[in-house]
């Protein structure tokens, strides 16, 4: 009787997990992204 709840905590851990490593790295790229796209419109801005 107690494994069925654990398993349950360990699979919503998981699952947990996984979303915020998803949302981490989207973070991540998106910031990674606008920081070239920044640059890049600033550059040509300037010159």
């Amino acid at each position: 009787m107690g494994a069925a709840p654990a398993l349950g905590v360990w699979v919503h851990l998981g699952l947990v997990g996984i979303w915020l490593g998803a949302g981490a790295d989207f973070g991540v790229r998106a910031l990674a992204a606008w920081r070239r796209f920044a640059s890049g419109r600033w550059e040509r801005l300037r010159v």
